[in-house]
């Protein structure tokens, strides 16, 4: 974790500004008070009023949820904490698992900078997020992914989180829970922030401006607010965390060292055979430093194989003589060496000179194609351990009360994003004629006594730092708008009607990319009759007059002309559209008649949501032929998902204030939702809880819910793309048969081929 120390904040208010509470109780909020023309006289501060809580539609005046809800006030999230990122706050709350942080938002294509919520680490796709109760647009259009960052801090009055499945309460996705954040209705005056912060390293710099005003008008029946906020967050590399990443001294992290074959003193470093009698045949790890990749480095790995293959007219003595060469510095080296079956590793170093890879110790018997110590690549000299990321975000909020039963109000939002995402390089396993013109005199005489008699190619696995990481910058835009109408009748009756508009537009570009068929071009360089070094396929007719050939041997030794010719940035436009449709009507049958633990409390009601997707690379990318050496991903154009919803939720409190019955209640509700595309059709949720309290200090609850999670349009209409095969191990494959002295048994008696050999690539 990074600690920070904070350079300066400053909070400035003015007016009658809202206060929140410093320790929101766990369902309880104070409703605001409001002045009464007619009296003349303010409210008393001490009356709660209704207090509504997330976790049930139903007004429970005095009450408290039938569901575990935990409810954070924004002080509580935020000015204690000095965090700028709401999310990656949350994130660090028990009931959630940090699935999609800012940190990790990197992994995924295009995502950098989203912070998304996995309640109980059940999937995001199961964590509905609301913002009063109504649903936020996705921030991956084709999945319910909201970004949580885009909730307006200023305007934030608290969080509450639902543990339990909520489907029936507030619709699909709520498998694992609902997240609701609830805004201030009724902030009068005006506040700001100014807050700047730094690591304890001096990097990774943020600072935060937020201006809100408000004003209540019509005597406190209508209020007016506005918030602008800006925010940001400074990129912070793999390069700024060396003793984290180990992008130069090599990383640490767990590694097999020991198996049946073989075993490694991790403190020495020693390689040596091991005798089956010795070993239990089981893989084991220790954690271990200074780890490079012993397969690929950033001027270019070469793997000699060992022992090399006898020409058909070599003799005995220069075998043995070019076998020794190939294979020269590997420990005790004999056919039966661990080591003999893998090779000997060189390296290009930035002169272009070859050497064997100095490794203290191979690992590559063990199952992975690492070494400690060497020249080759941590994977780690690109790369963002921290996205940087700018946020601008203006939010609007307004209601009149015409009459106690007709309240219009009115919302919009527009937020801008943009952030920056940086991952691995290109890398290739590159095959090279040994005449290459860019090959050192010392370079090519090492290669040749490795060579078998006759080969004149050979391959060298690169990581192309030189080329730049495969960077990308984005830009989300999204645009909100809300009307609705709420008011309350027969007393304890109460509606809310709304139309919720949301738009995402993203556009991003990926640097860092190259044309296949160019690079392949570039790197067949030649001599031609004039002793001019060119592309190969301009060595006797001009077929490319814009080909440069480039030069891979050797980390820094590529020219930009070379990199101008074959590089490429590609780009992303993505769409999505949220209409959202609600009706709510709560209340309780008082008027009719009341139970020995109060009336009967119900909520119900429908809605209508409409969700359009869209996302297409640049025609380059995309083309089918895979012209780059970005994953080859189509367009993506779902048809619209319509889901119609109606509800019910009833509370009965059987008794109250009792002798052992201090309260008893059945609580249920249901839910039925028909959606459009795919097979799910018309499905059904419901929820049941009984809550019993003995006396005021013990309460008892015991529920049941049946929550759905249907699938996405990108479940259903995500095309088939192009992808990497990673880490496919067979453990019943020659690779692996002997690992363990129960396996070639087990394998045969599960009836899986032991002969097969799989092949990984990178």
């Amino acid at each position: 974790m990074t600690k920070y120390r904070y350079l300066g904040a400053l909070a400035f208010v003015g007016g009658a500004i809202l206060l929140i509470p410093a320790a929101a109780s766990a369902q309880t909020v104070s409703a605001q008070p409001r002045s009464d023309p007619n009296a003349g006289a303010t409210a008393d501060a001490t009356d709660l009023g209704e207090v509504v809580v997330t976790g049930t539609r139903i007004s429970r005046p005095g009450m408290t949820s039938p569901v575990p809800v935990t409810s954070l006030s924004a002080t509580e999230l935020l000015g204690q904490t000095g965090n700028i990122s709401l999310g990656d706050t949350l994130n660090e709350l028990p009931q959630l698992r940090a699935t999609r942080t800012q940190a990790n938002s990197q992994r995924l294509i295009g995502t950098a900078g989203i912070t998304a919520l996995d309640l109980r680490g059940l999937g995001t796709a199961r964590t509905l997020v609301l913002v009063d109760g109504r649903r936020l647009v996705t921030a991956t259009p084709g999945q319910n992914i909201p970004d949580i960052n885009d909730v307006p801090l200023d305007l934030l009055d608290r969080v509450d989180i639902v543990t339990g499945g909520d489907s029936a309460t507030y619709g699909s996705d709520a498998v694992a829970g609902v997240v609701n954040f609830v805004l201030k209705q009724n902030f009068e005056g005006f506040a700001g922030t100014a807050q700047s912060g730094i690591s304890t390293r001096g990097d990774r710099q943020t600072y935060r401006f937020d201006l809100t005003a408000g004003h209540n008008f019509a005597e406190g029946r209508g209020n007016i607010a506005v918030s602008a906020e800006l925010t940001h967050e400074d990129t912070l590399t793999n390069l700024d965390r060396n003793g984290q990443t180990g992008a130069l001294s090599g990383r640490s992290q767990f590694n097999a060292t020991e198996n049946i074959g073989a075993n490694l003193n991790p403190s020495a470093g020693a390689l040596h055979p091991a005798q089956p009698s010795t070993g239990d045949g089981i893989p084991d790890t220790s954690f271990l430093h200074n780890v490079f990749n012993n397969s690929i480095s950033e001027g270019g790995l070469y793997t000699a194989t060992c022992p090399v293959a006898a020409g058909p007219t070599e003799s005995a003595a220069a075998f043995a003589a070019r076998r020794t060469a190939a294979c020269s510095g590997l420990p005790n080296f004999a056919s039966s060496n661990p080591l003999a079956q893998f090779g000997t590793t060189f390296v290009f170093n930035r002169d272009g000179t070859l050497q064997k890879n100095p490794c203290i110790a191979d690992l590559r018997p063990f199952g992975s194609s690492n070494c400690v110590g060497g020249l080759g690549s941590s994977l780690r000299r690109t790369g963002y351990l921290e996205p940087g990321i700018t946020r601008k975000l203006v939010n609007f909020l307004g209601h009149y009360e015409i009459t106690p039963a007709f309240v219009p109000y009115i919302a919009g939002r527009f937020v801008r994003e943009d952030a920056n995402q940086q991952g691995q390089p290109t890398f290739f396993n590159n095959t090279f004629n040994i005449n290459n013109p860019f090959l050192t005199p010392q370079a090519k005489a090492l290669l040749q006594s490795t060579l078998a008699p006759g080969q004149t190619t050979f391959t060298a696995q690169r990581f192309d730092i030189d080329f730049g990481g495969r960077g990308e910058q984005h830009r989300r835009d999204e645009y909100n708008g809300l009307l609705g109408v709420r008011g309350s009748f027969f007393d304890t009756w109460k509606y809310d009607a709304s139309v919720n508009y949301s738009h995402l537009y993203t556009f991003y570009k990926t640097a860092g990319n190259l044309l296949r068929p160019q690079y392949a071009n570039s790197i067949n360089a030649v001599t031609n009759a004039a002793g001019q070094i060119v592309c190969g396929i301009n060595a006797v007719t001009v077929t490319d007059a814009a080909c440069v050939p480039v030069n891979l041997f050797g980390d820094g030794q590529p020219s930009q002309a070379a990199l101008n010719y074959f590089g490429y940035t590609s780009s992303r436009v993505q769409k999505a559209n949220l209409l959202d449709a609600n009706l709510v009507i709560d209340g309780d049958l008082a008027k009719l008649f009341t139970l020995p633990g109060g009336p009967i409390a119900f909520a119900f009601g429908g809605e209508y949501r409409r969700e359009t997707a869209f996302a297409a690379y640049d025609p380059i990318t995309s083309d089918p032929r895979g012209l780059t050496f970005l994953n080859v991903i189509p367009d993506f154009r779902p048809p619209a998902e319509i889901v119609k919803e109606g509800f019910l939720e009833v509370s009965v409190p059987l008794f109250k204030d009792r002798p052992f019955l201090q309260e008893l209640s059945l609580n249920g509700a249901g839910r039925v939702t028909n959606y459009n595309i795919g097979s799910t059709g018309t499905v059904y949720t419901y929820n049941g809880s009984l809550v019993y309290a003995p006396v005021h200090d013990i309460k008892f609850r015991a529920g049941y819910a049946r929550a759905v999670r249907a699938p996405t349009q990108q479940d259903l209409y995500g095309a088939q793309s192009q992808t990497f095969l990673n880490g496919l191990i067979d453990p019943c494959g020659q690779q692996n048969i002997n690992n363990n002295p129960n396996r070639v048994k087990n394998c045969a008696a599960a009836g899986v081929p032991t002969t097969q050999t799989f092949t990984t690539p990178c």
